[in-house]
């Protein structure tokens, strides 16, 4: 992740206006606890664009909002392109979108 990254930015500057890496670190954990990971990348996107930490809040809230109803549920599963989305009786809508935020962080 960090080294292709990097190689990435150094080959082709004018290509790629950032990078992240988000190898699986010891401490990745506490990053999610903490909610540094998301204020890192938002960090990131928003020297891209001054828009982009909000278009992915929205993102977020959007996610936490749409598990909980069947719809919604079938929404992210063809968007993340899913083979199985957990029913509101298997897990808690909160629970849902938890692990899918730890599956993509």
């Amino acid at each position: 992740g960090g080294n292709l990254a990097l190689w990435l930015r150094l080959k082709n500057p004018n290509l790629w206006a950032g990078a992240l890496a988000s190898s699986a670190t010891p401490l990745k954990h506490l990053l999610r606890e903490s909610n540094s990971f998301s204020k890192i990348v938002s960090e990131v996107y928003g020297n891209v664009s001054s828009t982009c930490p909000d278009i992915v809040r929205r993102g977020w809230m959007e996610l936490f909002e749409n598990v909980k109803s069947k719809h919604g549920r079938d929404i992210v599963q063809h968007e993340l392109q899913l083979c199985h989305m957990p029913d509101e009786g298997e897990q808690y809508s909160e629970d849902i979108a938890n692990e899918l935020y730890q599956w993509i962080s």
